[in-house]
């Protein structure tokens, strides 16, 4: 890297001196032993300094523009290089739409690439749009600060080593100190970036095509291949590949394989004989189709497998006797087994209903063999509750997703302004035809229990209880105090009172002189900080900064102490916390307290609380709350086990679901109730599993053949006792007979 330094003592350009100057660095880079290559070589112009558009300009006149620092090398070495400059050297960096950027490529300054010094870039004095560099400054030598692009400071120049022929096209020439490199774009190399990737020769597949294109050679990079199959083939993979930028194609060459049809499946009773020429289930494959006794074929009786791999026709099927289908009863279930076909003969249906809903009429039918079903399909009506009414001071809001009042409805609460719910805020119609909870009761808030004002009187009235919501207190004084504060306090629908406990003050100048042994004791009656106190069975008044006086103006003792009133201390509320400062000592005047709460809690009333004049609190103390999370439904369809431990359906609620023996959970098995109030996912459903009909048949012939062979051993030892009691007492056995006949007679009947 070689720099040249341009003075010109009347302020000109003398471009002739430049050019020799020129001449002897490109000389310098040849004798130095660098090739002849021209390099990346510094210049600069202290004399005179110039301002920051000025010193571009000549720069861009003479060389190629002002100087692009790149890299941490790039600056010691200037620091190193460039003689001490009072005023500093321009860069060439500027602000251009508020961000820093680079003017000779116009690129915005990376985070990665600042130089900034401690501090800066900071604007000072504002319009800092232009920056400088500190060379040989005592501190921070070789960063950078932004300034007024009018200041006059010294033009730091470069002359670039990249022409237009450095690199091909496909590649960016980059500058280094004393020489280049050419950046490839992806897809090529070389010194120029003069190649492209190459990657592997495809060839076609077998018995199919390939048409190949090449933008920069065979097989090179941005080479596409389109791949094609032969009549009677089908392609496996992708039927188009490119070649990248890494010298790898997007995927694998494709291959072609001969076209199948689907493999046949015989119809239940029906018979199948089909004949393949080429290969199974290929192309002119041909199936003959018939039925068995007692069933007839519905569809074409003869199926061919195409070029297309699709058989010509629809699988005809074997009918037998069929009944109407039968639909599931609202809010019920429906459990058939078919032995044959689906609602066919011998298919037997139970029915059942679901959680909160009772069966009307038989629970099973059977279709018959003339093709109707032994009985009605059954209803399911839903389970009723008692009618719920509206709290009083309240509000409801009732869902019935099935009927008023019954299974699954639904009912919400909410209170008036002022009044706060006493219970839970849902109830559920559940399956027992009993509500989940029972109505809540709206009640007034509640305000802070209110003391009658030393020297004060108080009355008050009670709407909806005591010191509730729309209470009213009247205050007043004695006579010879005056209140400070509001005359009158109400409980708002926050459970606060709209202004504070007044005071009852002595009136100004009351508290009249006393001379007691030849003293005078006076009083500043304006003071707010008076205290009284007894002298010989007199009150008198004094100021904390008072003294007591003799009859000749002197001092003779000073006046009693004062101190700051003192407010009730305050505990941190439950779930809460609390942080406090006391100027004046712990929950005295001008104490002040900020309140706050846990994750998963919401605050109840005002954050802030601080000790009046009155010794009294601002506002009462906050409450929090647990943020509840939208109640869950019960379903009949879905078992739902939940653990409270906060609140009902509150902060850290969890819900845990199942579903029935036979059943499928469809969803998360288990929710839980986030601090935002909301649940962590949807609620589940079961899916019933459906028996196979193969399954079902089975089960069905197993019972039928159990419960025959049961019945003919219990007959053939039925047989054999009867038979051996026969043998052994014939004659007992003739003679009771007789008895029996005799004992039967009856003359009233002969002749009948």
């Amino acid at each position: 890297m070689i720099f040249y330094r341009a003075n010109y003592p009347s302020g000109k350009l003398n471009w002739h001196i430049i050019q020799a100057v020129s001449l002897v660095a490109i000389s310098y880079e040849i004798l130095s032993g660098k090739g002849g290559v021209k390099a990346w070589t510094y210049h600069y112009n202290i004399t005179p300094n110039m301002n920051w558009d000025t010193a571009r300009q000549w720069c861009r006149d003479h060389f190629t523009d002002m100087v692009a620092i790149q890299n941490q090398k790039e600056i010691k070495y200037l620091n190193d290089v460039l003689p001490s400059n009072p005023n500093y050297y321009w860069i060439g960096i500027r602000k251009i739409n508020d961000r820093w950027t680079w003017v000779g490529t116009n690129k915005t300054l990376k985070k990665e690439a600042e130089n900034w010094a401690p501090g800066e870039p900071n604007n000072k004095g504002r319009a800092q749009d232009c920056v400088e560099i500190y060379i040989k400054r005592s501190s921070h030598a070789s960063k950078w600060n932004d300034e007024r692009c009018t200041r006059q400071k010294g033009a730091l120049c470069f002359q670039a080593s990249c022409t237009a022929s450095s690199c091909t096209a496909w590649g960016e020439c980059i500058e280094t100190i004393g020489n280049y490199t050419c950046d490839c774009y992806p897809g090529f190399k070389g010194p120029r970036c003069e190649y492209a990737m190459e990657c592997e020769n495809l060839h076609p597949p077998h018995h199919g095509t390939m048409n190949c294109s090449h933008l920069f050679g065979p097989f090179q990079f941005n080479s596409s291949c389109d791949f094609g199959c032969n009549q009677g083939f089908v392609m496996a993979g992708s039927g188009l590949l490119q070649c990248q930028a890494s010298g790898q194609w997007t995927t694998d060459s494709p291959t072609c394989q001969a076209v199948k049809c689907n493999a046949l499946n015989t119809p239940k009773r029906a018979i199948l004989n089909c004949t393949h020429p080429l290969e199974d289930n290929s192309f002119n494959s041909t199936c003959e189709i018939g039925c068995e006794k007692g069933f007839s074929l519905s569809g074409p009786n003869r199926l061919q497998c195409t070029a297309r791999g699709q058989w010509i026709g629809q699988m005809p099927t074997c009918k037998a006797v069929k009944c109407e289908a039968l639909s599931i009863p609202s809010h019920g279930s429906m459990d058939c087994a078919h032995p044959i076909e689906k609602f066919s003969y011998n298919s037997g249906c139970w029915f059942g209903c679901k959680e909160g809903f009772l069966l009307n009429g038989t629970n099973s039918t059977q279709c018959t063999s003339q093709g109707r079903w032994s009985a009605q399909t059954p209803a399911c009506q839903a389970v009723k509750c008692e009618a719920l009414s509206i709290p009083s001071h309240g509000s409801m809001d009732c869902k019935h997703p099935i009927e008023k009042f019954s299974y699954n409805s639904g009912c919400w609460f909410g209170c008036k302004e002022g009044f706060l719910l006493n219970g839970t805020n849902s109830t559920q119609c559940t399956s027992q035809g009993r509500w989940s909870a029972q109505t809540p009761a709206c009640q007034a808030l509640k305000c802070q229990s209110l003391k009658t004002p030393i020297r004060g009187v108080m009355n008050c009235s009670h709407p909806f209880g005591d010191y509730r919501f729309n209470s009213s207190c009247e205050m007043g004084c004695e006579e010879g105090f005056i209140m400070r504060g509001s005359d009158i306090l109400q409980c708002n629908a926050s459970g606060l009172w709209t202004e504070p406990l007044p005071t009852c003050q002595g009136e100004k100048g009351s508290c009249r002189p006393r001379r007691r042994g030849g003293v005078l004791e006076t009083t500043n009656p304006s003071s707010s900080f008076a205290v009284r106190r007894s002298w010989g069975g007199q009150e008198t008044c004094s100021h904390c900064s008072s003294f007591a006086a003799g009859d000749r103006g002197e001092v003779r003792r000073p006046a009693p102490h004062c101190s700051t009133l003192k407010c009730q201390s305050l505990k941190t509320p439950i779930r809460g916390v609390m942080n406090c400062s006391h100027p004046f000592g712990d929950y005295r005047f001008n104490s002040s307290c900020e309140m706050g709460c846990e994750e998963g809690f919401i605050m109840r009333g005002s954050d802030i609380l601080q000790c009046n004049a009155s010794g009294l609190w601002t506002e009462p103390l906050p409450t929090c709350q647990v943020v509840e999370c939208p109640p869950l439904p019960i379903s009949s369809a879905v078992e739902m086990n939940c653990s409270h431990p906060i609140g009902y359906f509150s902060f850290l609620s969890s819900c845990y679901f199942s579903c029935a023996e036979g059943s499928k959970l469809n969803g998360t098995n288990r929710l839980h109730c986030t601090s935002d109030g909301q649940w962590t996912g949807t609620i589940p459903s079961c899916a019933a599993q459906v028996m196979s009909t193969g399954m079902a048949l089975l089960l069905y012939t197993g019972v039928g053949s159990g419960a025959a062979v049961l019945l003919l051993l219990l007959g053939g030892f039925v047989f054999l006792i009867v038979k051996r009691l026969a043998r052994q007492s014939k004659e007992i056995s003739i003679l009771m007979n007789s008895a029996v006949l005799e004992e039967c007679a009856n003359p009233a009947y002969d002749g009948i």
